[in-house]
């Protein structure tokens, strides 16, 4: 979490030091209420909260966000998930399968990120990971780009209609993100950077 209080730091509070900026800046919980300054920093030092940032003609806003989240989905939107995937990678998924998806928006392009590879390259590079769901077969998992997003290894899938980036990871910005869902529609997702082999666990576990 160091690095995203370095980010949150130059981006955001040089704002408040400095003054050069006519947006009108706010900060605000998981919750959309607003809180100060030192809540906000106290509270993205811990892993249980992201943030994004949020721009407008006139505003300027840090929103934290839960990076743990839980909710269900109906039987008509899984389906269409279903449907979705099936689409996009020719497999068949049953309705008694857990779906999971790795979801991943690109990473800004910095001298760091090119001298050792985006965090892309660290997940679909995962062989136990893989193995997992080979062996594994009550569950099914796909590695999922968002829309204008071309992996360059061809390890993905573009989500080109956008049903994840505009229904599970819709602030965006975050390299890694995943989600589990079960056959009743019941889902466990993860905001931002994370362990990947804690996900068979997970799965194993019901959440």
């Amino acid at each position: 979490m160091k690095k995203y209080l370095i980010i949150i730091t130059v981006l955001f509070f040089s704002l408040y030091t400095h003054g050069q900026t006519a947006k009108k800046e706010y900060l605000l919980d998981e919750n959309n209420k607003p809180i100060t300054e030192s809540i906000f920093k106290s509270k993205i030092g811990s892993s249980d909260y992201h943030y994004v940032l949020l721009e407008t003609d006139s505003t300027l806003t840090a929103k934290l966000i839960l990076r743990d989240q839980y909710g269900s989905i109906t039987p008509e939107k899984r389906n269409e998930i279903i449907q979705y995937l099936t689409g996009i990678s020719g497999i068949k998924i049953s309705d008694d399968q857990i779906i999971v998806v790795n979801f991943y928006y690109k990473d800004p392009e910095t001298s760091a990120n090119k001298r050792y590879g985006s965090c892309i390259d660290h997940y679909t590079d995962d062989r136990k990971y893989l193995r997992f769901f080979k062996n594994n077969p009550a569950a099914v998992q796909f590695f999922i780009t968002a829309k204008d997003y071309v992996y360059s290894k061809n390890k993905t899938l573009e989500d080109k209609g956008r049903i994840f980036q505009d229904g599970f990871f819709f602030y965006g910005g975050h390299c890694g993100n995943y989600i589990i869902i079960k056959p009743d529609g019941s889902y466990y997702k993860r905001i931002g950077e994370y362990r990947q082999d804690e996900i068979p666990g997970k799965i194993e576990k019901g959440f």
